[in-house]
């Protein structure tokens, strides 16, 4: 019976520890202009903001943060991600797909149905 008192103990702890972020391999911190202006300086100032860091991926109305990551042998990363959404309280799980460019520091990034959330390159 103690055994079980225990195990139940560390299952009870291990589920009111968060969940440690996932970060992926991209090789620093990439956007369109937009974006990389917001990462500079925490301010948004285009509605075509697109960022990607080792820890999330963002638009002008989405968040995103990555729970797992598995890159390929080719270099694409894909991910699980769960989302906040700006006017909604909910959250959503997700899977989206990193392909690196060929020509360079480029990064596509697509939503599960292949949907382009639009290309960034590294930002200076």
């Amino acid at each position: 019976m103690k055994g079980v008192w225990w195990g139940s103990l560390l299952v009870c702890l291990g589920a009111a520890l968060p969940a440690a972020a996932v970060e992926i391999d991209a090789g620093g911190n990439y956007g369109n202009d937009a974006g990389c202006k917001y990462l500079a300086t925490n301010n948004y100032e285009g509605e075509d903001l697109v960022a990607l860091t080792p820890r999330e991926v963002q638009t002008y109305v989405t968040l995103c943060s990555f729970v797992n990551a598995t890159t390929l042998e080719n270099g694409t990363i894909v991910t699980t991600v769960i989302c906040g959404h700006e006017g909604d309280e909910a959250q959503t799980l997700e899977l989206m797909r990193f392909t690196k460019s060929l020509e360079g520091d480029r990064w596509g990034i697509y939503g599960a149905d292949g949907t382009s959330w639009g290309e960034v390159s590294r930002c200076r």
